[in-house]
């Protein structure tokens, strides 16, 4: 069996968990904020050197798969430094972008105001068109989309998951007047390419965020890819997706990029929760930026739907995770708003500057720096020897910015720091476990991150469990997870079909609902053969949803092989209509 790769990327470090036969290495590198392929690349490289071999592509050549987990998405969205949109709705949703309450949080940041131009058309809710659009509108708001300064459009009309018709003439209208082999053309995406929710809100959303992320997630992705060939490599580089599992660079979606790394880090802890027969588990990821916490509950772990990135609500189920400015970078201050106080955190020194023992920089004291201020960290001897911390510098910082505007000796604002994110983390899983209405007795607390180790003992005390596990990988976590990850691949499709009329009598509409299932089968059989997989090796798993006059039901179906067939595989009395995804 040849070598395995799986690599994370996080907002400090870049970790790396490498498998060849029964052995195992673990590498951790310093993120590469300006350009994460780079520090991609020294991860490889540093596994290659693990494992005594001459150079990357000795490695290379003999590896199976590799797996990539990358902040470039969630990091666009927390810096606010994804690509300038325009969008065009329907005519009267301008200001709402169809949310029915509120401020929508899109025009925060993923969107101008200024930069939403509505066009009239209108597709009934049976799908049939009652308005056709003017191309000339269309025409001339595509032009003061371009002129405001957008770089990419996003075409989001109110029914196009009835009928997608009018989205995709708007598209063929703007790739006529903007061809692909123009520098000037138009990068365009429609919301119904995205998501087929009926809900238009939602689909808006979803596709506004993919978008937002999308051109530079592709830019970087396909520069790993090319990498990798360059060195050798002749496999697809397959990218950690937050659905669960893995898929090759031109079978990812943006959106599905962001917290891969924590999902795959929940993905390690049902695997050693399994191997240690734990059923009920807290897991607790302390990386450089942020602290993650999730509660896997007999077994298996919370999704979330609709979910929320960056509190947008996006059209696909994640797994449920905490996230809180709590990492090893957090920055301790002093808030002057009231009495004087410690805050720690969210803010934090990432990976450049640094906290402050790392030399580049940094000036204000972080949660790393209590530790090495508090004897948790060896100076000498940090990321396995690769790195020498500054504990002078360390201490100078937490002595002025801390430690004497609250009167405080140097150790004791140390530990008051490494205090405050205890008890910020501690607190929100006692939070989160009282909601789920369980005790504290059922549990065992997971740790890992590279700053797992330093907090899970007090957290635990704090908290009142009595069981706490550190392991191995758990430095590397989230690139061990990944590791536990297949390649996987979601379609989806709806329609409303009425199997059984209110009378009682059954409708041939099978042919029609047999044609959706055979269609999502072809495109599923025709992208797993293009990874490499035989027709026989390939597992169908088809998720029904069945929706009545009063009530819902989910169905799934493992090995689907055929479909309805007649009035026997009606199991409702009521009239039933059926959304297949």
């Amino acid at each position: 069996m040849g070598y395995t790769i799986d690599i994370d990327t996080g907002g400090t470090f870049t970790d790396g968990f490498f498998t060849h036969d029964e052995r195992f290495e673990t590498v951790k590198v310093d993120t590469t904020p300006h350009d994460l392929t780079i520090c991609f690349m020294e991860c490889v490289t540093g596994g290659a050197k693990r494992f005594g071999l001459k150079d990357v592509s000795d490695l290379l050549k003999d590896t199976d798969v590799v797996r990539f987990s990358t902040t470039i998405g969630t990091n666009a969205l927390l810096q606010k430094t994804g690509t300038e949109l325009g969008l065009i709705v329907t005519k009267g949703f301008e200001d709402n972008l169809y949310q029915e309450d509120g401020e929508n949080p899109l025009f925060d940041f993923i969107v101008a105001k200024d930069r939403v131009i509505g066009i009239s058309e209108e597709i009934s809710p049976d799908g049939e068109v009652v308005t056709a659009f003017d191309e000339k509108e269309v025409r001339e708001a595509v032009k003061k989309l371009l002129e405001k300064g957008a770089r990419m459009i996003v075409v989001s009309l109110r029914r196009s998951a009835v009928n997608p018709v009018h989205e995709q003439k708007v598209r063929e209208l703007i790739n006529l007047d903007y061809p692909k082999h123009y520098l000037g053309s138009v990068p365009l995406l429609l919301a119904s390419q995205i998501s087929i929710n009926p809900d238009p809100g939602l689909r808006t959303n979803t596709a506004l965020v993919n978008a937002y992320l999308h051109r530079g997630l592709a830019r970087s992705l396909y520069k790993a890819d090319e990498d990798m060939r360059l060195a050798r490599y002749t496999k697809p580089l397959l990218i950690v997706h937050s659905t669960g599992g893995v898929a090759r660079v031109a079978k990812t979606t943006a959106i599905h990029t962001c917290n891969s790394g924590p999902v795959a880090g929940f993905y390690g802890s049902l695997e050693m929760a399994r191997l240690y027969n734990q059923t009920n588990v807290i897991t607790l990821d302390v990386g450089g930026t942020s602290a993650d916490v999730g509660i896997i509950h007999q077994g298996n772990f919370e999704t979330e739907y609709p979910s929320k990135v960056e509190g947008i609500p996006i059209d696909f189920p994640m797994v449920k995770i905490s996230a809180l400015g709590a990492g090893g970078g957090s920055i301790a201050r002093i808030a002057t708003s009231n009495n004087k106080r410690l805050v720690v955190g969210p803010d934090s020194a990432g990976a450049m500057p640094g906290p402050v023992c790392y030399g580049l920089g940094g000036s204000e004291p972080t949660l790393t720096d209590s530790y090495l201020a508090l004897g948790y960290l060896d100076p000498d001897y940090f990321m396995g020897g690769q790195k020498r911390l500054d504990k002078k510098s360390a201490l100078e910082s937490i002595e002025m910015k801390i430690a004497h505007p609250l009167g405080l000796r140097t150790e004791k604002a140390a530990f008051e720091i490494k205090e405050f994110i205890k008890r910020k983390i501690g607190d929100q899983i006692g939070r989160m476990i009282k909601q789920k209405g369980l005790g504290l007795q059922d549990f065992a607390l997971f740790a890992f991150g590279g700053g797992g180790g330093c907090l899970c003992c007090d957290i635990a005390d704090h908290v009142g469990i009595s069981r706490n596990y550190l392991f191995h990988q758990s430095s590397v976590f989230s690139a061990f997870g990944s590791s536990m990850m297949d390649i996987l691949h979601i379609y989806e499709d709806s329609d409303k079909i009425t199997l059984r009329s209110g009378s009682g009598q059954y409708l041939d509409n099978y042919d029609k609902y047999n044609r959706i299932i055979a269609d999502l089968q072809e495109k599923a059989s025709r992208d797993m053969r293009g990874e490499g997989f035989r027709p026989e090796d390939i597992n169908f798993v088809l998720d029904l949803e069945i929706k009545g006059k009063t009530e819902a039901k989910q169905v799934t179906i493992e090995h689907p092989t055929l479909f309805l067939q007649d009035k026997k595989d009606v199991h409702w009395n009521s009239d039933i209509r059926s959304e297949k995804k």
